[in-house]
């Protein structure tokens, strides 16, 4: 039987807000960001979810805790999902990255260089965890929480043909929708939902 995934980003820390780079640095979400989680969970309380995971960083955690709670179920933290490392690179701002390391956007693409990990080594740790998770509900409906740079090369890896889809950036809480069928692999449904998030864009407006 296919199984079905909700792949959605954290919520928002005070680094996204400071656009610094995050990697494996533990922080926790933001206010805003608690409260992206909280008009998530509210929006996924009408969805079927049969089980939850998350990356073990507390960002993830805090994310799918919320979406947990209005379930009555508990999250799986697993630390094969955490956002890819960035090395040297960790905690400083992208201005920084950019005056500092003239080679970055190569070295993003591919990684391998200043303790990045190696875009295809991510891509393949991210899919397979995936996977993994699928094969053990089929049939299920479950939520994975994770991080955007990891949960977009994890997307590279599945989406074959509809790679194109993934040009944008996943937004903080995004929700992308995937089904896998254990004979045929893996179908993309729909990227970066964010109707969860229109009461927090009235209020800004």
């Amino acid at each position: 039987m296919e199984t079905y995934l909700w792949l959605i980003r954290h919520g928002e820390t005070v680094y996204n807000q400071e656009r610094r780079i995050q990697g494996r640095l533990d922080i926790p979400l933001n206010e805003n960001g608690k409260e992206q989680a909280r008009l998530l969970a509210e929006w996924m309380r009408t969805r079927p979810v049969d089980a939850v995971y998350s990356s073990d960083l507390k960002r993830a955690v805090e994310t799918a805790e919320a979406i947990a709670r209005v379930h009555g179920l508990t999250v799986n933290p697993l630390k094969e999902l955490r956002e890819r490392s960035f090395g040297e690179w960790e905690g400083i701002s992208f201005e920084e990255l950019e005056r500092r390391y003239p080679d970055w956007k190569t070295v993003w693409a591919e990684g391998g260089r200043y303790g990045v990990e190696r875009f295809d080594e991510l891509s393949r740790r991210i899919a397979d965890q995936w996977e993994w998770i699928a094969r053990r509900h089929p049939g299920a409906h479950v939520v994975v929480v994770g991080h955007g740079s990891s949960m977009h090369a994890g997307l590279m890896a599945i989406a074959h043909e509809r790679r194109n889809e993934l040009n944008a950036r996943l937004t903080n809480t995004g929700v992308t929708s995937v089904t896998f069928y254990p004979e045929h692999g893996w179908q993309l449904v729909r990227v970066n939902q964010t109707d969860h998030l229109e009461e927090i864009k009235s209020a800004d407006r």
